[in-house]
Parts: C-alpha cells; structure tokens; sequence
C-alpha cells in the first residue's frame, strides 16, 4: 500500500513538471515568433548633430533583432556623447518589423558671454579660470562650474562675500543662447583682530610680527589674503622651530 501511494506521487510530480516544462517550451517559442527585426532608423530633433553620428552612437542597426535591453543601452550611448538633454527611442511595428525613431532635444549652442560688475578682477582673467567657449553646446552643469570657477577666484583674492549670478538668454538663431554673468563683488574682507591661543614660550604680538596678513588699523587696510594665510602657518612653524 505504501508503494503504491509513492508511486502514484512520483507519477504526479513528472506530470507537474512535464506540464511547467511545456509552458516554458511555449513561452519561449512565443517570444520567438514576436521578434522584431530593426527595418529602419530615423532621427528628430537635431539640428547641428548629424544623424549618422547619433545612429552609430546608439549601436542600433538596420537587419538585427530589436531587444529591450539594446534599446536602454542606446539612450545611455547617445546620453554619453554629453549633446542632449534628452533622448527617446519610438517604434513603429510592421508586418515586415519595426521602424526606430531616435528623438533627441539638443543643448543649445553658445553665442557670446556677457560679464558684468567685475571691477577688481579683469575680464580675461575670469574668462581663462571658467573656461568656457563660444561656439560650442554649453550645459547647465557646464554653468555651474563657471559660477564656482569664479566665485573660487574671488575668494582667492580675498572677496569672500562675492556672488555670481547666472542666466542663459536666448539668440537671435533658434538653438543659440547668450551666458550672463552678474557678479556682485562685494567688500574685500578685512581681519579685525587677531587671536593667538596656547602660546606659552612667545607673546602673541611676537608671533603677529611673523605674519603678513595684518589687523585692520587706521594705517594700514588689514585686508585678508587667503594665500598669505596658508604662508603665515608656515611662517610661525619655522619660527618655532
């Protein structure tokens, strides 16, 4: 009896896993048959970007079998050639296949900056610390890194409170844009006073004599220099040892 009942079991588990097999089988001849394969490429929305240039960046081909996964992979490529702000791929289904559509929307290009407010630094001077060319497709990180190019140079020159703002207007050629930058310098910073703490073989004033960086006093400006700080540090170690 025992032997029977194992055995009608074992029958039941080949049968359960004959029929998950053939649901596999199916499945997977299913998936087959709705393959599509690529007949077309198109592109939209470029304009100084060719579009054989986007099509070979995408890794897409005409005659290959299209893939969800290769798809993901293409926006990512087109992403990466760092032109778009943003990248969509559209098909079209056939009885023959399907037609791919590529639609990008590009970084527009930049015509000119214009700066504005600087008094203390020259213009040339902040054009070669932001590094940003005319001519060439500008990106609002490339923005940002302008803005902080700038305001790290002010800080070097001791303009800690300085601000920069920014704007991207639009040119007279659709896809061109003008960068403005606003800078409002602000006062250079002064050291109002110095303290010295833990200074037990010198006075404090005999340490301040090694420092450049000055109090403010009705002499002499006592403006910060940043660099001049750093140097100061090392004046005292040196003056210790």
């Amino acid at each position: 009896m025992h032997k029977s009942t194992l055995s009608k079991n074992m029958i039941k588990n080949m049968q359960r896993i004959t029929g998950l097999l053939f649901i596999l089988i199916s499945l997977f001849f299913y998936q087959v048959s709705m393959a599509k394969t690529i007949t077309q490429i198109e592109v939209e929305g470029n304009r100084s970007v060719q579009k054989s240039l986007i099509i070979n960046m995408s890794g897409l081909k005409v005659g290959s079998e299209m893939k969800s996964a290769d798809i993901q992979d293409a926006i990512k490529k087109i992403y990466a050639m760092h032109l778009f702000s943003d990248v969509q791929i559209e098909g079209t289904e056939s009885e023959e296949g399907i037609k791919l559509t590529i639609v990008v929307q590009e970084y527009p290009r930049l015509t000119k900056v214009e700066i504005s407010g600087n008094k203390r630094i020259k213009r040339e001077e902040l054009e070669e610390k932001m590094n940003i060319i005319p001519g060439r497709v500008i990106t609002p990180a490339e923005v940002k890194r302008a803005v902080e190019e700038i305001k790290s140079l002010y800080n070097e020159k001791g303009y800690l409170s300085a601000q920069i703002q920014s704007e991207l207007i639009e040119g007279q050629t659709p896809g061109e844009v003008i960068l403005k930058l606003r800078i409002n310098e602000g006062p250079k910073v002064k050291i109002k006073k110095i303290y010295v703490e833990g200074n037990k073989a010198f006075k404090s004033s005999k340490i301040k004599k090694q420092m450049k960086n000055k109090e403010d006093r009705w002499w002499r400006g006592g403006e910060f220099d940043p660099d001049q700080y750093e140097e100061d540090k090392e004046k005292i170690i040196e003056f210790y040892k």
